[in-house]
């Protein structure tokens, strides 16, 4: 990020920005890729104030605890999980956003894929035990940010991801769900960020 005077002001470590408001971009943050599972995370950046607020994923997500379940009952035991050095933690899984339409206002729309794998015996290949797909919509409210979520089918988050640099819009989906949700983010994965402050 540059000032005004196009003097180094602050870097931030991600890609895919957005522009949702003046002064205001989301992007997805950077990762450690060489890990057993990849969580991708979204955070605000106001490039005015120099500041980041983490968005995604949120505390007590419906769809993010749905999929724990599925993936609770699909673990490895013990010892497959410390040979093939999976985490096997219920709720750390990968977690890709397909991509985001922005809206008036701040508003803006994500689509999310998360799915879960594992290698069931020792020596085969992780397969997916556990996959959807989920719309996750924000806008500003006064005390921060606001979000609702509603489920996707596989199927539909594919065909809107293969449409994004062509056709979808942020009205193609706002009407599925009202923010209406405060926006706490859950910071069990920042971990996953080399360069957030949590993660040291």
């Amino acid at each position: 990020m540059l000032d005004g005077r196009l003097a180094q002001k602050t870097t931030l470590y991600g890609f895919s920005p957005k522009l949702v408001a003046p002064n205001q971009v989301v992007l997805i943050e950077d990762m450690i890729h060489f890990s057993p599972v990849h969580p991708e995370r979204l955070q605000l950046a106001d490039l005015k104030q120099g500041t980041t607020t983490e968005l995604y994923p949120p505390q007590q997500d419906v769809m993010r605890a749905k999929l724990a379940r599925e993936n609770a009952a699909h673990m490895p035991t013990r010892d497959v999980c410390m040979k093939m050095n999976d985490p096997c933690d219920l709720h750390l899984f990968d977690e890709e956003i397909l991509g985001i339409a922005t809206g008036d206002g701040g508003h803006f729309a994500l689509i999310v894929n998360q799915s879960a794998s594992h290698a069931i015996l020792r020596g085969e290949p992780p397969v997916t035990v556990a996959s959807q797909s989920a719309l996750y919509i924000y806008a500003p409210s006064d005390h921060g940010w606001a979000y609702c979520e509603t489920e996707m089918s596989n199927e539909e988050a594919m065909r809107t991801q293969a449409s994004m640099t062509r056709s979808w819009q942020f009205n193609d989906t706002s009407e599925r769900c009202t923010p209406s949700l405060p926006v706490l983010p859950d910071m069990s994965t920042s971990v996953m960020n080399p360069f957030s402050k949590k993660a040291n």
